[in-house]
């Protein structure tokens, strides 16, 4: 998990929210970013206190130890239902950075992207 994808949930969701009100998206990207950046310090001071490897470790389990806390003190601080909970939390990916995706993965979907391309349909 990386802050970036975090900030960028939030920009882009707040980006299609507020399509037609680009003032009302700018006060509401201010208070939606110091929320999820207090949430995420929060989070990182309890998970320190605990004893347990750094938030943005390969090593922690992002979904149960981070994310969950994290998104319930973001919806909780702004006063709003919790829309992503950890079943959702595939949604995040499409906000992951670019440049934080490893090689490896990025050639492996290429390959399966390569391969369902030349796949034929199985008549049934």
């Amino acid at each position: 998990m990386f802050p970036e994808t975090l900030e960028n949930f939030i920009e882009q969701s707040l980006n299609e929210e507020y399509l037609d009100a680009p003032l009302l998206r700018h006060g509401a990207l201010k208070t939606h970013s110091e929320a999820m950046s207090q949430s995420i310090s929060r989070v990182t001071e309890a998970i320190e206190t605990m004893g347990k490897e750094s938030a943005w470790s390969d090593d922690i389990k992002a979904s149960d130890d981070f994310l969950v806390p994290v998104f319930r003190s973001y919806y909780k601080m702004l006063g709003l239902p919790n829309i992503i909970e950890k079943s959702n939390f595939h949604k995040l990916a499409k906000y992951v950075p670019e440049s934080k995706i490893d090689s490896e993965i990025t050639e492996k979907l290429d390959v399966i992207s390569e391969i369902a391309k030349s796949a034929e349909l199985v008549p049934e």
